[in-house]
Order: structure tokens, then sequence, then C-alpha cells
């Protein structure tokens, strides 16, 4: 359902800016009715940063804006909203850029809402021993934080909860792989309930970049820890080093981006589904092949039956992007028929280049079908002017039990690929060809991959 905030988003916004905090929002959030938007600017002729965040509440006529933070003035002093997550009447807003060198101390603010508004309670320091490197907002949930970290020169996983009012955290440490020189960890992050998936990638040598994986935790209330469940190795997703840059879990699916995938590298996103097999693909998304689409999977996020994923325009300077809206059910070719894990392009959001009023950031988030797509900067120089639709639930009056391959050629999604019978040894890590090949459940056109059962 979350979704991750993509830093290289901040250089293109600078540019675009008129003035010292105008620009493109650089990350969103959507949790029910609330809607939130972080912009930063940087003035690189006084060497000074500046943040503000828009919080608006959606109601019958639109999206009404109800606070900005900080109270009346512009934080001058760090890139606060760089990063923010909204859950159940918490607002987490941080002042990091997912990895960015910058000079500040970074933290996290933590916002309550009340009867009076949203309210200051408490700020997050990172922990003794901390990198300036990274102090990185990653998902969060109705209960839990996901932060990424830097301790002692070693990449974490923090995970705070609201059981302690975010005082205290568990820890998930880099696993390592074998064969790997270099381990990437962690690369993007999704929370669900007691649930978290990582991504990774493998580095052979400094020039080698291996095969991506996706490490799931589950978390043992006996031993009140995160403890291993499984590991997917994907043997091949074209680009493999930009796989897992964005993930989002919700139940029992998983959507990734593989920005770069597919013959013309322009982006695909894959949903993994579980069953009593294990994870595999049930779909692969990806844009038109007639379209001149760059990076597919920019940004990914699930929210039901929704699977929501951004393009990027080629051209850097603007982070602007195209959304699309995939439903499970929905076919195009047949949109009165409930299609089984299709996964059809329901909607698409497009830009207008020429308009700097309807120019959506190619970040976005949905939460029960509300949809925010970032924001455009203002003519005025100080507002931002959201993008915010409502999804309509697509209405079925026919459902199609064949569970068949749809042929949908005209449209922007593969066919369907079905995972074959596949038995899984729970207590080896399968490697060879044949055998990974069955473990892994399916192979689809731009990914496969191997399931590996940790005890």
């Amino acid at each position: 359902m979350k979704k991750m905030i993509f830093t290289l988003l901040l250089f293109t916004a600078f540019l675009y800016a008129k003035e010292d905090g105008d620009g493109l929002s650089i990350s969103t959030d959507v949790y029910g009715n609330n809607v939130v938007y972080g912009r930063v600017f940087y003035n690189y002729v006084e060497d000074t940063s500046s943040g503000r965040v828009y919080i608006y509440r959606k109601n019958e006529e639109g999206l009404e804006l109800v606070q900005e933070l900080p109270q009346g003035e512009e934080d001058e002093v760090d890139y606060f909203g760089g990063q923010v997550k909204l859950s159940d009447g918490k607002l987490f807003i941080g002042n990091s850029l997912n990895g960015g060198l910058t000079s500040n101390d970074k933290k996290i603010d933590i916002y309550q809402m009340t009867d009076e508004g949203w309210k200051y309670v408490r700020s997050i320091k990172p922990p003794e021993g901390y990198s300036k490197t990274t102090f990185d907002i990653i998902d969060s949930s109705d209960t839990r934080l996901v932060v990424g970290a830097n301790i002692n020169d070693e990449s974490v996983i923090q995970i705070y909860s609201a059981d302690d009012d975010y005082s205290s955290f568990k820890t998930i440490k880099d696993p390592g792989r074998e064969g790997c020189s270099r381990f990437f960890f962690p690369k993007s992050a999704s929370i669900y309930e007691d649930n978290i998936v990582v991504s990774a990638t493998c580095f052979i040598d400094d020039l080698t970049v291996g095969n991506p994986s996706l490490h799931f935790y589950i978390f043992d209330a006996e031993k009140k820890e995160w403890v291993k469940d499984s590991v997917i190795v994907v043997e091949e997703v074209g680009q493999t080093q930009i796989f897992g840059n964005s993930l989002s879990l919700s139940g029992d699916y998983l959507l990734v981006s593989a920005r770069e995938a597919g013959e013309n590298k322009n982006g695909a996103a894959l949903i993994y589904h579980k069953n009593e097999r294990g994870w595999y693909v049930v779909k692969t998304l990806k844009p038109d092949e007639n379209e001149n689409t760059t990076y597919f999977g920019w940004n990914v996020s699930l929210d039901g039956e929704w699977a929501v994923v951004t393009d990027r325009t080629e051209d850097k300077h603007y982070p602007f992007g195209t959304t699309y809206a995939f439903h499970r059910r929905y076919n195009p070719e047949d949109p009165e028929t409930a299609y089984p894990e299709n996964w059809g392009l329901y909607e698409k959001y497009e830009n207008n280049e020429n308009d700097p009023e309807e120019l959506k950031g190619a970040v976005m988030s949905i939460d029960s079908g509300n949809l925010s797509m970032g924001a455009a900067p203002a003519i005025d120089g100080k507002k931002i002017t959201p993008y915010f639709e409502e999804l309509k639930l697509p209405v079925f009056t026919a459902v199609n039990d064949d569970d068949q391959e749809v042929d949908d050629e005209d449209t922007d999604v593969n066919d369907v690929e079905e995972a074959p019978d596949a038995v899984v040894d729970e207590t080896a890590e399968l490697q060879d060809e044949d055998t990974s090949e069955q473990v892994s459940g399916m192979k689809t056109n731009s990914s496969a991959c191997t399931l590996i059962m940790v005890e």
C-alpha cells in the first residue's frame, strides 16, 4: 500500500523552482482522507535549504488545505519535508533525502492529529554511531515506522513501534549473500502488518552486478523479534541493478519495480502473489511498446485490488511522470467481466508538459482508493497544486472462471502467466538450473526467481 520516496527528484525539483520555496512536491502520502505533500528547496547562492509540508483533507468538494508545517514559516535549516509518511493519527516528517550527503543532523519529527490540528510531539534522533549518510524514512503502517540507517558503517533497518510511542526500535541487519563481494541492503522496503519485505542488490565485484533478491521477515510475537521467512533470488530482469527500487506489500500481494527492464529498457513492474507454495509472479506490468516511456516503475504502490505505477519523463530536468492505475480483475477488452489476476490498465493520468499547472510528479501514493500524484509548482511562487483522484471500483456484471490467458495485445500489460505446480524444499537453497526453475513457480517475459525458504 505504501510507497517509497525517490531522492533523484530533489535536484530536478531545484532546477525547476523559480524562487526559494517553490517547486514540485518531493514526497507525498495518503492515509484515509488525509493527503500530505513535502517539498524542499536548496539555495545554491546562500548555501541554505528550506522545507515545508502541506496537509490536505479530502471532502465532498475535493481537497482542502488544512495546515502548513512548520507553523507560519518555512524550515530554513534542513530538508524538512524531504520524506513524509502518514499512519493512523500520526505524521512522520524526515529531513533526509534517502542517502543524500547533507551537513544537517538528521531526524524524524512526529506529529499527532488532534482536535486543534496536527501538533508536534517529538523527534526521533539517530542512535549512537550513526553515519550522516543514512537515516531515512522507508515506510510506515498503522503501528510501525520503518527507517533505514547506517550504524557504525553497517546498513540496517530499524522498526519503531507505536506500543512504546516510537521510543525504541528492533533491528534487521544486512543478511549478506554468498558469492557477493558487496551487498546493497536495504535498497527499499515495505511493511504490511507483521510482515516486511526488503530488496537488495548483489555486487560480484566493483564492476559486475549479480542477481538481486527480496528478503521476507515476520515478526515473532513471543521472541519480540523480526525473523527471516524466505528469500527470492531474481535470476533475470534485464538491468538487475535497478530492480526493487520501489516496493509495495499489501496482504498476499507484492508489487516490485524493475526500471529499464524489457527489450527496450523502458521498465516494468512485477506483481508477486503468495500461496501455500510461496511467492511467485502472477503478472508483469509494462507500458505500451509504442509509447516513448522511460523508467516505468519509478514508483509503485498497492492498495487492495489496485496496483499503481508511475514512469518518469526522459527529460531529467523535470521530475514529471505518467501514473498508471491497474485493477486486479479488470480487462480493458471486456470491462464488464471480472478476470482473476488479469491486472488490466484501468486508468492513465498523463502530463501536459506545455502547461505548468498540469505537471504531475513522479511520486505518488494510494490508500483506500485515494490517489495522490505529487504536486505541480505554483504560479504564485510559494504554493503547490496537488493532483488527487478517487479511483472508482469497476462494475462487473459477469465473472470469467476459465482462468485463461487473456489476449490484450492492444493494452499496456502483458498476458497472464499462471504458476505451475511446484514443491518447495524448506531446507535446501536450490541453485541448479532445473530445480530453481521448479521452485520459483514460474518464469515471465522479464523475470525469473528462485524461492529459498529459511528456517
